[in-house]
């Protein structure tokens, strides 16, 4: 049989949980601790008993190891079965004990001890249970050389409606931040300790937050008449009096700077400034801001102001109006007819110089009415832009006989001309549309006009031979297409055939002639000095794309010189 280390009087506290290891916390009052008694390494009986959880129980034999915690090798009993208990975490007992095999050794001591006992007390085990105490129990304890009852009340018992109750004050260690002394079963990092003297510690998470003096409450360390808020040492909000006898104000402060806000025992509320002279004051520290006076007068008036100068802008609230008058002119007004600047509003908008500038109408709902920006002068109506008073659209209108031009980047781009035409403010320099954003359709009553005047042109001639026979070869290039776009949405059947040509090999023919640089790996083209060839490069997104095109009307007419010159070849050989 081995041999089991044995110590009297060898019990710990614990608040571990879990199936492993279990670290003990301190001795129980009148025991030893297993550190220091029981040699590191070395196997003996022991007994975990639940306190916060009483009906989780194990005994077995473990060893402390070298970190000083209980090692649970193996189970001989226990509240799970005979199986290894998973503990709650929460007040528990670790003891060393002995095993059965002790036990069965010394049956007949335990016998004359069990005779002994009887004749001084009946054994426990033959008195009734009890799930609780009462305050009038009796327990039984050793004082000196002999026995004395005392009540249960003197002792932290668990009561009928299960809390543990004491019948006197309760005296704890002291504790510390990191380990309250009153401390919760699962958060023992969380509760209260003695801070110092006359000082009581709020702790959570194994950190003072406050603490309360003799003097009253105080937070990050200052005292009343003021709470003080700090985060990490560096920066100290004070919340409260100022400290000094005699001032009854309520202050917000940061450090040691100026307060920033100030309530006075006159009522007077001030932002910026300790000495708030009205109702209600905003300042920015020295001599301009902004007060709130419900008594000038017989109006509330918002003033910025600024001390230096004496100078008041007053904002009037009265009846139904408010008035702005920046500088102490006339400012503006707001009523029920609408916002004036510069006026009293004689529309929903008014904005009034010397002269009329701009009015925002809205008499009625779209379409059956107004609702329109109205650009006026001292001669009346100019212009306006909103919705029309016949139907839902959109009006920009000029009453003058002068264009409405339209501008981007700093400069004018198009125009609309008193008689209608649409123009751009700079003679051959903006492109409707893009390579990338192509109108779909131009409808047009006649033909486009084409600048083709010989006064603008260096002239160079008819096509030599090269281009002759790349004409030829564009002709044998002629025919029907769909575009892919238009199959997609309305199918194949359904998409209607167009007669062309295909640009990329219109380019490749003239290249094959020596005329342009051929098509590179990747599909794009090179320079080329002929017109009716098009290429368009853009960024779209992260991606790059191109397209290639034509100018018709040119192609055309360079195919018509190539079909003349193949019928003047025809007739002058017939």
């Amino acid at each position: 049989m081995p041999t089991y280390f044995f110590a009297d009087l060898v019990r710990e506290l614990c608040q571990d949980g879990g199936t492993g290891p279990l670290m003990p916390t301190g001795a129980v009052p009148g025991h030893r601790r297993f550190s220091g008694t029981v040699p590191a390494g070395d196997p003996f009986h022991y007994a975990i008993a639940g306190i916060a959880q009483p009906g989780q129980w194990e005994v077995g034999i473990g060893r402390i190891d070298g970190a000083g915690r209980l090692q649970r090798d193996s189970v001989a009993a226990s509240s799970n079965a005979g199986d290894r208990v998973d503990f709650a975490p929460g007040l528990k007992t670790i003891a060393l004990t002995v095993g059965a095999e002790w036990f069965a050794a010394h049956d007949a001591a335990g016998s004359d001890l069990a005779d002994a006992l009887a004749a001084k007390q009946p054994l426990s085990t033959a008195h009734p249970a009890a799930a609780a105490g009462a305050v009038d129990d009796r327990v039984t304890v050793r004082r000196g050389e002999g026995w004395v009852n005392i009540p249960l009340s003197a002792l932290a018992f668990r009561a009928g409606d299960g809390r543990y109750a004491l019948d006197g004050p309760l005296g704890v260690q002291n504790g510390s931040a990191a380990a309250p002394a009153i401390s919760f079963a699962t958060d023992p990092d969380t509760g209260l300790f003695r801070a110092a003297a006359d000082a009581i510690g709020i702790a959570t998470d194994g950190v003072e937050r406050g603490r309360f003096l003799a003097t009253g409450p105080q937070f990050g360390g200052a005292e009343f008449p003021r709470l003080q808020f700090v985060r990490n040492g560096s920066a100290t909000w004070y919340l409260g009096g100022s400290g000094t006898g005699g001032d009854n104000g309520f202050y917000l402060q940061l450090n040691a700077v100026s307060p920033f806000m100030a309530a006075l025992a006159n009522g007077n509320v001030g932002f910026g400034t300790t000495n708030p002279v009205k109702k209600f004051v905003v300042s920015n520290g020295g001599a301009n801001g902004f007060e709130i006076d419900p008594g000038e007068g017989a109006y509330t008036r918002v003033l910025s102001y600024n001390r230096s100068g004496g100078a008041y802008t007053p904002l009037i609230l009265e009846g139904s109006d408010i008035q702005f008058a920046p500088g102490g002119g006339a400012g503006g007004c707001y009523n029920a007819t609408g916002l004036g600047v510069g006026v009293s509003p004689g529309a929903r908008f008014h904005v009034k110089s010397s002269g009329e500038i701009v009015r925002l109408e809205t008499t009625s709902a779209r379409g059956v009415g107004q609702c329109y920006i109205a650009l006026r002068d001292p001669a009346g109506n100019k212009g306006f832009l909103g919705y029309s008073a016949v139907d839902d659209g959109f009006d920009i209108w000029n009453a003058l006989n002068s264009p409405i031009r339209f501008g981007t980047n700093g400069s004018y781009r198009w125009q609309i001309r008193p008689s209608g035409s649409i123009e751009p403010m700079a003679d051959n320099a903006y492109a409707i549309g893009h390579g990338s954003f192509r109108p779909s359709i131009l409808y047009a009553a006649t033909g486009t006009i084409n600048t083709s005047d010989a006064r603008e042109k260096t002239w160079r001639g008819a096509p030599d031979a090269a281009e002759m026979r790349a004409a030829q070869r564009i002709a044998a290039e002629l025919g029907f297409y769909q575009w892919n776009d238009a199959i997609a949405a309305k199918g194949a059947g359904s998409a209607r055939y167009h007669f062309g040509v295909r640009a990329q090999r219109v380019w490749t023919i003239m290249a094959e002639e020596g005329l342009v640089a051929p098509l590179d790996a990747d599909g794009r083209p090179g320079a080329t000095p002929y017109a009716f060839l098009c290429w368009d490069a853009w960024e779209d997104g992260e991606e790059a794309r191109d397209r290639f095109g034509i100018r018709p009307d040119q192609l055309v007419l360079f195919l018509i010189a190539a079909q003349e010159a193949r019928l003047a070849a025809l007739e002058a050989a017939a």
